[in-house]
């Protein structure tokens, strides 16, 4: 599970920098459009860690229970 989650987080970390990259370009950076952007990038980040770990539990469910 840590190995997923250390995963997730630096793809995060990537798309951060992108988005912050994107932002900086177009001169918005710190505006309200990268302020809904960067919202947006951190629940779909906090989505895909908590999905990942239920389907981590629900393997490691089903092995043990099996």
């Amino acid at each position: 599970m840590r190995q997923a989650n250390e995963e997730i987080n630096r793809q995060g970390d990537i798309s951060r920098q992108n988005l912050q990259a994107q932002a900086t370009k177009a001169g918005a950076f710190g505006g309200s459009r990268e302020g809904v952007q960067r919202a947006e990038l951190e629940r779909g980040l906090a989505q895909t860690k908590n999905q990942a770990m239920a389907n981590l539990l629900q393997q490691g469910y089903s092995q043990a229970s099996g």
